[in-house]
């Protein structure tokens, strides 16, 4: 370390300007106040007022550099440090001196790096010299630019010279910006963006005034020492721009903290520690306000450093995630693209778990249009699910945490499962097998990346993917299972419980004890009231009178009576034959409200054909269980639902993050611009006043 990055001199005065900006400000005014008495009409015009503020601005961006304090070394000979103010050096061309040739260097017109700084690297100068040249002239208001440049008999200096004291290069922006390895999916060119800069433009009006502020460090190869010379030929005032507060200068994150602090933040975020928290975590460490776009970098980095960068696959990177991460449990089912044979790639809950391989034993239900085979051949040509390692195609992939598998272990009687769309850049759909504790708390049992919606999809799921992933006996002792109506799903779900099977047959099952009930809801509001065929007829009725709105009001409770009160067979054919009766009932009159004979005869058939032939799945009759008065799938769309809000609230305050570091910026310009006007409008008003 050799700077002093201290609190900055009083001179870079919080807010923009320095001591002497104050000056300029004081005599323009006092010459002002000269000038309106001598007017005759005793005003000035808006226009004089206005070009006078405009020298006022062009005098504040015209002022010398504050002291930029480094700590050196005593003498050559002694490693005692000293601290020293480099703008003293700068004596400009007329004052300053050329750098003293190598047999004149000495104590006396050189100041001295400590004897560890006798490396003349890349990395080095970049960690131990740059680093705190920036950092000290961030403390005095202004970012420069740091180049080594070679001389003779290998010596060599680096150049530091203010960010604007050079013309920004549109073309050699764009040209820079082309030679960047691009991670997106499509090989369209991209947008041409003009690129914002801070440098000064050439020929642009107000803005095209580069600054002279400059000054060397030197490498003496001889000594293998760094050195300053005590007085030399850089200058060290800045013109066309003003000072800026050290609070709102970043600088990259290399130039900011050391590697050791760097090192702590990337374990920070292998720990899997949010980018926010990161952010305070070095804020409170260093002092240091690194912005959430670079700790953010810092992670993608590193995560592409874990990879192998971007030419790895999605496939690779949800593999090496999965496999890597300690408490994660997790079962994938590949495809060879050639010969089609399917294989499982296992790692079990115990940490550092290696990845098992083998072939897949159980026949998945399907046919000769719905297979795993058949579905692998559509998808040759998907780069993105090919392991590069092996050259397999992924098909699915299921996964669970320890914590999940604990609390499946405690509370493993009722079982909710349901998928949904839009969570992964894959298109793929998510499937949740939730439960529920002792509290009604949701809780996650797996989850599962889907190839399709087919049967042998689900079949994967619940007979090859749960037992790897719930090896103990919480399978055994779930009671019921509740899907909705979906045919493949029911299929596939039917095929590993026993629940409703003789003790013989349930015990070749994995779900020995389980029932399949369907969500009520689905079957109710889906199937009834919302579907096309009977919504409106339904709708009809309801608006054509209030009493008869209560009538089909009274038949949707009805319903829901049958799937949650009547828990004996008896009670079902009782009210079932009461229902028949009310609805074929000619006697309307005696009603509450009246129904059409034709509109009775489209409910009665929803409650023939799609309800009552289904009590096995829908009855509380059927189901002598513990589902704790669970009849829908509310769990799991409600699980869904605050799953894809938080994702998308977290990619939204991703992209909010730049527009709002901007829209700070252009509220600043619109307080700057106001405070001019009201200053004009005061001194206007003060000489009409006089």
């Amino acid at each position: 370390m050799i700077t002093n990055t201290a609190n900055p001199p009083s001179t870079a005065v919080r807010g923009g300007f320095d001591d002497n900006a104050y000056e300029v400000v004081e005599k323009a005014l006092s010459q002002s106040e000269g000038q309106s008495a001598r007017q005759q009409s005793g005003s000035m015009s808006y226009g004089q007022s206005l070009r006078n503020l405009m020298h006022l601005q062009e005098d504040a961006n015209t002022w010398t550099c504050p002291p930029l304090l480094i700590n050196v070394a005593a003498s050559s000979t002694s490693d005692d440090i000293i601290q020293i103010d480099i703008a003293e050096t700068l004596l400009g061309r007329e004052g300053g001196r050329n750098v003293p040739s190598p047999e004149k260097r000495n104590d006396d017109n050189c100041y001295w790096f400590a004897k560890i700084f006798n490396i003349n690297t890349d990395e080095f100068r970049e960690k131990e010299i740059v680093r705190e040249i920036k950092a000290a002239c961030r403390a005095a208001g202004f970012t420069v630019n740091c180049k080594y440049k070679k001389m003779e008999y290998g010596n060599g200096c680096i150049e530091v010279k203010c960010c604007r004291g050079t013309y920004h290069c549109e073309e050699k922006s764009l040209a820079h910006n082309r030679k960047k390895a691009r991670s997106t999916k499509s090989n369209a060119a991209p947008k041409a963006i003009k690129k914002k800069t801070t440098k000064p433009v050439h020929g642009q009006d107000g803005n095209d005034t580069r600054c002279p502020f400059h000054f060397q460090i030197y490498w003496d190869e001889k000594r293998q020492r760094w050195f300053l010379p005590k007085i030399q030929r850089g200058n060290r005032v800045h013109c066309g721009h003003s000072p800026i507060d050290p609070a709102d200068i970043k600088l990259e994150t290399k130039n900011s903290i050391s590697p050791e602090e760097e090192e702590i933040a990337r374990d920070s975020l292998q720990s899997h520690i949010s980018t926010a928290a990161t952010q305070n975590l070095i804020r409170t460490r260093t002092g240091e306000t690194l912005s959430w776009q670079q700790v953010y970098h810092m992670k993608k980095r590193q995560e592409n450093a874990q990879y192998g960068g971007n030419e790895n696959t999605a496939c690779d990177r949800l593999l090496h995630y999965l496999t890597t991460t300690d408490g994660i449990s997790c079962t994938f089912l590949f495809a060879d693209p050639k010969t089609h044979l399917l294989s499982e790639k296992v790692k079990k809950d115990k940490r550092n778990s290696a990845l098992t391989v083998e072939q897949l034993g159980k026949q998945l239900l399907g046919d000769d249009t719905d297979s795993p085979a058949i579905y692998a051949k559509g998808l040759k040509g998907r780069k993105e699910l090919i392991h590069t390692e092996t050259g397999e195609l992924m098909l699915a992939v299921a996964f669970t945490t320890d914590n999940q598998r604990r609390k499946f272990d405690m509370f493993p009687e009722f079982v909710s499962g349901d998928d949904t769309e839009g969570t992964n850049s894959e298109k793929r759909s998510l499937y949740t097998l939730l439960g529920k504790d002792q509290n009604e708390k949701v809780f996650p049992i797996a989850w599962a990346f889907m190839p399709s919606k087919s049967q042998w999809a689900y079949d994967w799921f619940f007979g090859v993917a749960m037992p790897k992933l719930h090896p103990g006996d919480a399978i055994k002792r779930v009671e019921i299972v509740l899907t909705d109506a979906d045919k493949q799903e029911t299929m596939a779900v039917e095929n590993n419980i026993g629940g409703n099977l003789k003790p013989s047959v349930a015990e070749l099952r994995l779900f020995i004890n389980a029932l399949h009930r369907w969500c009520a809801w689905h079957r109710i509001n889906r199937n009834f009231t919302q579907d096309s065929k009977y919504k409106p007829t339904l709708t009809r009725v309801k608006n054509s009178c209030v009493l008869s709105k209560i009538e089909v009001d009274v038949l949707e409770r009805w319903l829901w009576y049958f799937i949650k009160n009547y828990e004996t067979e008896e009670e079902v054919n009782f009210c079932r034959k009461l229902l028949d009766e009310y609805l074929n009932d000619e006697q309307q009159n005696l009603h509450i409200g009246e129904v059409d004979k034709a509109d009775r005869q489209l409910m009665l058939e929803f409650i023939t054909s799609s309800f009552q032939n289904h009590r096995h799945k829908l009855f509380e009759s059927k189901f002598n269980c513990a589902h704790m008065g669970n009849v829908t799938t509310s769990a799991s769309e409600a699980y869904h639902r605050g799953l894809k809000k938080a994702a998308q609230l977290a990619l939204l305050e991703r992209s909010r993050r730049p527009v709002l570091e901007q829209q700070k910026w252009y509220i600043i310009l619109a307080l700057l611009l106001f405070l001019a006007r009201a200053v004009v409008m005061i001194a206007t008003m003060i000489q009409k006043c006089r």
